[in-house]
């Protein structure tokens, strides 16, 4: 699963909310909230925003100079509006924590995928391609930890996030000791994490402020 498979999977989501004739011409709008998405994500630089805002998002052969011009301008303020946020941010944020908890139970075998895909059946299936990765350079793996790009969006909405999770083998007796375990890394990391004991049901993780620092242009 590519980072611009998983963006544009977000931005599809995004214009399928809207009415049939809402993107008959540019919607600037809608089009500045799939860009402040993209910009609070943090996972792209300001001209990967630009390129998929152009070339997937909207049909670049119905964009006038104008249009081109304002998508430029806006992706350009929002990602310097993001800096000036990003100064008053703690060292280190709650990114910060899940990406060294994630480093943490790669270790110890589990899987921890950041992004993966748009909904769960891609995150599944990008654990999926990892595990075989994995064994075939001779390390095993337990089990799976993840969020995709709607979780993120989730998060930026309501300040919690949410992990999926699995086994490998057994799922029904080893998916709980993989959940627990994951809990207790990411309490290690400053992270309040909850579970309600169904492996149906996913990780919690609340209170949850996104903020990841954006790559360098």
């Amino acid at each position: 699963m590519t980072l611009r498979t998983i963006l544009v999977g977000i931005l599809l989501a995004v214009s399928a909310l809207q009415p049939a004739h809402a993107f008959e011409a540019i919607d600037r709008h809608i089009t500045g909230l799939a860009i402040r998405n993209l910009v609070w994500s943090g996972f792209q630089t300001r001209a990967e925003v630009e390129e998929i805002i152009v070339e997937e998002y909207l049909d670049p052969s119905e964009l006038s100079d104008a249009d081109r011009q304002w998508i430029g301008q806006e992706t350009a303020g929002l990602f310097e509006e993001k800096r000036d946020e990003e100064k008053s941010w703690p060292k280190e944020t709650d990114v910060d924590h899940l990406e060294a908890a994630f480093e943490q139970l790669r270790k110890a075998e589990i899987i921890a995928l950041h992004y993966a895909g748009n909904t769960q059946s891609d995150g599944r299936s990008d654990a999926g391609d990892e595990y075989h990765a994995r064994k075939d350079a001779g390390r095993s793996s337990r089990g799976w930890v993840f969020y995709h790009s709607q979780d993120v969006d989730g998060a930026l909405a309501s300040g919690e996030l949410y992990l999926a999770f699995g086994a490998f083998e057994n799922p029904d007796q080893m998916a709980p000791v993989i959940a627990r375990e994951a809990m207790a890394v990411l309490a290690q990391h400053g992270l309040k994490a909850s579970w309600d004991g169904d492996i149906g049901q996913r990780i919690r993780i609340a209170p949850f402020t996104w903020r990841k620092r954006n790559l360098a242009d």
